[in-house]
């Protein structure tokens, strides 16, 4: 590759950037995605199974768990993203022992905070489910999907972060590998568990944890990867205090953005089982998955481009991240399109996947729903951007006003006056509103610190 590099230098100043950048990002994405989309695409199967084989309330109990099981994900990407940025920034300037050593840390905590987790929810399901859930029907569902999920906490963790540090060091294939063969063998022990053995809840919550486990024997495959640069060094440095801290820090906004999204969830599910009772939960369900299948496309954008960021970051190459960054926004907002236009062409199929008997008005709700992808697709871009390029403040702000400062009064507002379509009205509103808010904090760094635009980075570097 360097040899490409200094040829095309010759002919043209800037081709290694727009040629080689662009390339090696559409590398990234469509490992990122197909890997992102078909582990949402198991949790929403997970979910159709549920409601198709158990019925509609057991599907709404297990999303009440949804916000606790949540957690796991949360405590996945602060230290996944969190280490994997470090390491690619370590990468791009050239200190490969601070890169092993932020390595092993980020795996050490995956295991630590996996036990925390499973230390706290599995003896406390019970109650934890009694006081999320607006609906006594839904209780014990959800109390039994919290248990079974809960023993494999750390499972859970290490999978996904084993992915998001071998994507780091460049092992797409590999990283691909542990989420895909982590999904098919969820939906099979689903269909095996909950099909024929007929465990009910119980089923779903252990072909999820033996899809983990699966995922994570995958991952140890690296071991012997050929293309392997990270990874050895010292356990006793890896164990410091001030790395770990380091390693949560680098992955707080992401992190942050997800436990906050939990909090709202929680909440509104509450306010919805309270308005519009067990009824709009299921509906706000299937759009959950929804969200789900194109969140894959919108987080593995950003997330895909995070170890080529860190690296340019690291070298100090400005124009190069501008380039890359362009790139990402042209592949995300072209999911954006087809996103839509599938969502909003086939609303009563998709609704009928999840509930069988369809529900009522689910064309205009789904549709007016959809609107809200295409702010909510940049702001995941701009998330991982700013995180990587040490802007956490910016992605702080995004973080919480998408999640917490509009969302939860807006949707106890609307969803009062217009019951299910304010739940939808809410969403599109909250992502433009944050959007707005993180670009004018955005720009008003970049007068104050006279850079040239909201990308927060000088023009070039000299260096």
């Amino acid at each position: 590759m360097g040899e490409a590099v200094a040829s095309t230098r010759k002919r043209e100043p800037y081709a290694r950037n727009s040629a080689v950048l662009g390339r090696q990002y559409r590398r990234f994405f469509g490992a990122a995605v197909a890997a992102a989309l078909l582990l949402q695409f198991t949790i929403v199967t997970d979910t159709i199974l549920v409601g198709q084989l158990l019925g509609p309330v057991p599907m709404s109990g297990v999303r009440v768990a949804t916000p606790i099981v949540s957690l796991l994900n949360v405590v996945a990407v602060l230290v996944g993203v969190g280490g994997s940025t470090l390491v690619s920034i370590s990468i791009g300037r050239r200190r490969q022992q601070d890169a092993n050593q932020a390595f092993l840390a980020t795996i050490a905590l995956s295991v630590l905070l996996g036990l925390v987790f499973t230390a706290i929810v599995v003896p406390l399901a019970e109650p934890i489910a009694r006081a999320i859930s607006s609906q006594e029907a839904t209780v014990v569902h959800t109390a039994t999907f919290l248990r079974v999920v809960g023993l494999a906490a750390p499972l859970y963790v290490l999978a996904a972060v084993m992915a998001m540090l071998l994507r780091a060091d460049s092992c797409i294939k590999l990283s691909s590998i542990v989420l895909i063969v982590s999904g098919v063998a969820n939906v099979g022990f689903d269909l095996l568990f909950m099909g024929v053995l007929h465990f009910g809840v119980e089923g779903s919550g252990m072909a999820s944890d033996a899809g983990m486990l699966v995922g994570v024997l995958a991952s140890l495959a690296y071991v012997r990867a050929p293309q392997r640069t990270i990874g050895k060094g010292s356990l006793r440095g890896a164990l410091s205090p001030a790395l770990a801290a380091k390693v949560m820090q680098a992955g707080a906004p992401g992190a942050v953005r997800m436990l906050f999204a939990s909090v709202s969830l929680l909440v509104i599910n509450y306010i919805l089982g309270t308005v519009v009772g067990v009824d709009g939960i299921a509906f706000f369900t299937v759009c959950g998955n929804v969200q789900l299948l194109i969140v894959a496309f919108f987080s593995a954008g950003g997330q895909a481009a995070i170890p080529m960021e860190g690296v340019l970051y690291g070298e100090r190459d400005f124009r190069g991240l501008r380039i890359l960054l362009r790139s990402v926004f042209v592949v995300v907002l072209a999911c954006v399109a087809v996103l839509v236009t599938v969502t909003c062409a086939f609303p009563s199929q998709i609704v009928r996947l999840f509930i069988p008997q369809g529900h009522e008005g689910a064309d205009a709700l789904l549709r007016v729903y959809a609107i809200g992808f295409l702010p909510l697709a940049i702001n995941y871009v701009l998330t991982y951007y700013y995180n990587t390029v040490q802007r956490r403040g910016i992605a702080m702000t995004l973080t919480v006003c998408e999640n917490l400062l509009f969302y939860v009064p807006l949707v106890w507002a609307c969803t009062h006056a217009w019951n299910l379509m304010g739940a939808m009205v809410a969403f599109v509103l909250t992502e433009v509103l944050a959007l707005l808010t993180a670009l004018l904090v955005a720009d008003r760094v970049r007068r104050s610190q006279g850079l040239p635009d909201v990308l927060l980075v000088p023009a070039d570097s000299p260096e």
